[in-house]
Protein backbone atom coordinates (compact mmCIF):
# COMPACT_ATOMS: atom_id res chain seq x y z
CA UNK A 1 0.00 0.00 0.00
CA UNK A 2 1.80 3.06 -1.57
CA UNK A 3 0.14 6.91 -0.86
CA UNK A 4 0.94 9.43 -3.97
CA UNK A 5 0.96 12.67 -3.23
CA UNK A 6 0.22 15.05 -6.00
CA UNK A 7 -0.05 18.82 -6.51
CA UNK A 8 1.49 19.69 -3.16
CA UNK A 9 4.22 17.02 -2.69
CA UNK A 10 6.72 20.15 -2.63
CA UNK A 11 4.32 22.51 -0.98
CA UNK A 12 3.94 22.50 2.81
CA UNK A 13 0.94 20.51 3.10
CA UNK A 14 2.37 17.76 0.63
CA UNK A 15 6.08 17.71 2.02
CA UNK A 16 4.91 17.44 5.62
CA UNK A 17 2.49 14.66 4.63
CA UNK A 18 5.71 12.80 2.84
CA UNK A 19 7.70 13.63 6.36
CA UNK A 20 5.46 11.88 8.51
CA UNK A 21 5.05 8.93 6.23
CA UNK A 22 8.51 8.63 5.61
CA UNK A 23 9.05 8.88 9.75
CA UNK A 24 6.32 5.38 9.74
CA UNK A 25 8.17 3.92 6.78
CA UNK A 26 4.97 3.79 5.18
CA UNK A 27 5.72 3.82 1.37
CA UNK A 28 4.88 6.89 -0.76
CA UNK A 29 6.05 8.76 -3.65
CA UNK A 30 5.78 12.57 -4.57
CA UNK A 31 4.67 14.03 -8.15
CA UNK A 32 5.55 17.18 -9.15
CA UNK A 33 6.36 19.27 -12.17
CA UNK A 34 9.96 19.22 -11.57
CA UNK A 35 10.65 16.00 -9.54
CA UNK A 36 13.99 17.67 -9.06
CA UNK A 37 12.69 20.14 -6.41
CA UNK A 38 11.58 17.57 -3.56
CA UNK A 39 13.35 16.63 -1.15
CA UNK A 40 16.52 14.48 -1.96
CA UNK A 41 15.60 11.39 0.42
CA UNK A 42 11.42 11.07 -1.37
CA UNK A 43 11.00 8.61 -4.21
CA UNK A 44 9.82 11.48 -6.96
CA UNK A 45 8.45 11.15 -10.50
CA UNK A 46 7.12 13.97 -13.18
CA UNK A 47 3.33 14.58 -12.77
CA UNK A 48 1.70 17.41 -14.08
CA UNK A 49 -1.90 17.97 -14.74
CA UNK A 50 -2.67 18.98 -18.44
CA UNK A 51 -0.40 16.19 -19.40
CA UNK A 52 -1.22 12.55 -19.71
CA UNK A 53 1.61 10.66 -20.56
CA UNK A 54 3.20 11.93 -17.03
CA UNK A 55 0.10 9.69 -15.66
CA UNK A 56 1.77 6.18 -15.32
CA UNK A 57 4.92 7.39 -13.62
CA UNK A 58 4.31 7.11 -9.99
CA UNK A 59 2.42 3.87 -10.67
CA UNK A 60 5.79 2.75 -12.65
CA UNK A 61 7.48 3.80 -9.28
CA UNK A 62 5.01 2.23 -7.10
CA UNK A 63 2.77 -0.23 -9.09
CA UNK A 64 0.76 -0.66 -5.27
CA UNK A 65 -0.44 2.76 -5.11
CA UNK A 66 -3.83 2.81 -3.72
CA UNK A 67 -3.93 5.88 -2.26
CA UNK A 68 -3.75 9.27 -3.50
CA UNK A 69 -2.97 12.81 -1.53
CA UNK A 70 -3.65 16.08 -3.71
CA UNK A 71 -3.97 19.47 -4.33
CA UNK A 72 -6.67 20.48 -7.22
CA UNK A 73 -5.22 22.90 -9.92
CA UNK A 74 -5.84 26.65 -8.74
CA UNK A 75 -8.46 27.09 -11.47
CA UNK A 76 -12.26 27.76 -11.78
CA UNK A 77 -12.99 24.33 -13.18
CA UNK A 78 -10.56 22.25 -11.80
CA UNK A 79 -12.70 18.90 -12.45
CA UNK A 80 -11.84 18.75 -16.37
CA UNK A 81 -8.54 18.87 -15.65
CA UNK A 82 -8.78 16.27 -13.03
CA UNK A 83 -10.99 14.04 -14.33
CA UNK A 84 -8.53 11.99 -16.45
CA UNK A 85 -6.02 10.91 -13.98
CA UNK A 86 -8.62 10.20 -11.26
CA UNK A 87 -10.32 7.91 -13.57
CA UNK A 88 -6.50 6.20 -14.68
CA UNK A 89 -5.72 6.01 -10.57
CA UNK A 90 -8.94 4.44 -10.60
CA UNK A 91 -8.63 2.27 -13.19
CA UNK A 92 -4.95 1.33 -11.92
CA UNK A 93 -6.87 0.22 -8.38
CA UNK A 94 -6.54 3.73 -6.35
CA UNK A 95 -9.27 3.03 -3.68
CA UNK A 96 -8.91 5.95 -1.82
CA UNK A 97 -8.68 9.46 -2.67
CA UNK A 98 -7.66 13.05 -0.42
CA UNK A 99 -7.76 15.92 -1.35
CA UNK A 100 -7.28 19.70 0.13
CA UNK A 101 -10.04 21.63 -0.82
CA UNK A 102 -11.29 24.66 0.78
CA UNK A 103 -13.68 25.59 3.45
CA UNK A 104 -16.23 27.74 1.01
CA UNK A 105 -16.54 25.09 -1.49
CA UNK A 106 -19.26 22.77 -1.05
CA UNK A 107 -20.74 19.30 -2.57
CA UNK A 108 -23.54 21.07 -4.04
CA UNK A 109 -23.90 19.64 -7.23
CA UNK A 110 -23.06 23.41 -8.42
CA UNK A 111 -19.81 21.46 -11.18
CA UNK A 112 -17.99 24.56 -10.31
CA UNK A 113 -14.70 24.81 -8.51
CA UNK A 114 -13.62 22.28 -5.58
CA UNK A 115 -17.16 21.24 -5.47
CA UNK A 116 -17.46 19.55 -8.65
CA UNK A 117 -14.26 17.24 -8.27
CA UNK A 118 -15.62 16.40 -4.93
CA UNK A 119 -18.75 15.37 -6.01
CA UNK A 120 -17.31 13.12 -8.62
CA UNK A 121 -14.93 11.30 -6.36
CA UNK A 122 -17.76 10.98 -3.94
CA UNK A 123 -20.07 9.28 -7.05
CA UNK A 124 -16.94 6.77 -7.78
CA UNK A 125 -17.71 4.72 -4.83
CA UNK A 126 -14.40 4.85 -3.77
CA UNK A 127 -13.33 6.12 0.02
CA UNK A 128 -12.14 10.22 -0.19
CA UNK A 129 -11.86 12.56 2.22
CA UNK A 130 -11.82 16.73 1.55
CA UNK A 131 -9.47 18.40 4.15
CA UNK A 132 -10.20 22.04 4.36
CA UNK A 133 -7.22 24.12 5.32
CA UNK A 134 -9.52 26.32 7.63
CA UNK A 135 -10.07 23.61 9.68
CA UNK A 136 -6.52 23.67 10.80
CA UNK A 137 -4.75 27.10 10.24
CA UNK A 138 -2.57 27.53 12.81
CA UNK A 139 -2.20 23.71 14.26
CA UNK A 140 1.02 21.69 13.16
CA UNK A 141 -0.01 20.07 10.11
CA UNK A 142 1.09 16.73 11.20
CA UNK A 143 -1.42 16.63 13.97
CA UNK A 144 -4.12 16.68 11.65
CA UNK A 145 -2.60 13.30 9.84
CA UNK A 146 -1.62 11.51 12.65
Amino acid sequence: MTTFIVGGATSHTGSVLADVLERRGAPFVVGARNPATAPKNHKAVRFDWTDPTTFDAPFQASPDIDRIYFMPPSIFRPLPVTKPFIDYAASKGVKRFVFLGATIFENDGSGTLTGSVWEYIANLGVEYTVLRPTWFIGKPFSYILV
